[in-house]
């Protein structure tokens, strides 16, 4: 992804083979979210960004204790509103409402710190054939990247679980 993102139509356009078919897919994810109680605008999402100073930041608020509410703001600002996540301010912003100090994140932003760290993990699970998201790993074992059928899930999880 260049650092800049990519016009979210264009990147869908390329991924999926049409707009059409890519809008088909969100509808389905949208309704399928919304049965379960989760919230998604995806229509709101103007750029595919970047994410690798999101994926940092995850990084560093790890060190923190606080990396659960950034992962939980970090998908509500995309999926939910909108937010580019792979701009700094937007980031800062983000940073600061799941409790980080807003001059530690802009200072960490300011810099490449985690991103070795980031970039390793990154090889790590490529190495394991995950090449998308959500990706599953269940007693260090790949089970399957991307989303599925909630029985087919539950069905590949529990294989992996009762597993020797």
């Amino acid at each position: 992804m260049p650092k800049e993102g990519i016009d979210r139509n264009e990147y869908r356009r390329t991924k999926f083979g049409s707009l059409e078919h890519s809008q088909m897919l969100d509808a389905r994810l949208t309704a399928v979210a919304a049965s379960e109680g989760i919230e998604f605008h995806l229509e709101r999402i103007a750029r595919t960004p970047n994410t690798l100073a999101a994926h940092r930041l995850i990084w560093l608020a790890q060190k923190h204790d606080k990396q659960d509410a950034i992962v939980e703001a970090l998908f509500k600002a995309y999926f939910v509103d909108g937010v580019d996540v792979g701009e700094r301010r937007n980031l800062v912003t983000i940073a600061v409402a799941a409790g980080i100090e807003r001059t530690l994140a802009e200072k960490f932003l300011a810099t490449e710190d985690g991103l070795n760290e980031v970039l390793g993990e990154e090889r790590q699970f490529k190495a394991m054939g995950i090449d998308g998201v959500p990706g599953f790993v269940v007693n260090s074992v790949f089970l399957f990247s991307g989303a599925d059928e909630p029985q087919s899930m539950v069905e590949e999880f529990r294989e992996a679980i009762l597993a020797p």
